[in-house]
């Protein structure tokens, strides 16, 4: 049994168009690409918020800093190690914070991916 999915866009006019899960699924990356602009770094990287960081890493690792958090403000970074290079990708903070009550986080096989968030003004989590 397959549901039917409707959903209104400006590009079609606000009208409701029926659309199938592939086909949602294409729209919900295409309009995420536009809030999360992605990143191509092969050195060490200072994230901004919003960034979606692609690092490759080739042999040595490197190393992807997280910006300070600011108490209120929601941060929101994926990172990636996009290649199969020996180097681990190190996600740090800038300051004090932790991500998941840990100091660093690291990505090390190809095509590793987490979602690091902030929105306490305190720490990192990742989802």
């Amino acid at each position: 049994m397959s549901e039917d999915i409707y959903i209104s866009t400006v590009t079609n006019g606000g009208n409701l168009e029926k659309l199938s899960k592939d086909k949602l699924s294409d729209k919900l990356e295409e309009f995420f690409k536009t809030l999360m602009p992605a990143v191509d770094v092969s050195a060490n990287h200072n994230a901004s918020t919003g960034e979606y960081v692609k690092m490759t890493t080739g042999a040595p690792g490197k190393t992807v800093t997280l910006p300070a958090v600011v108490a209120g403000k929601t941060v929101v970074i994926c990172v990636m190690k996009v290649d199969s290079g020996g180097g681990a990708v190190t996600v740090d903070t800038a300051g004090a914070e932790t991500i998941n009550g840990s100091a660093t986080d690291t990505l090390s096989s190809q095509y590793d991916k987490n979602k690091y968030i902030s929105n306490d003004g305190g720490d990192y989590f990742i989802w």
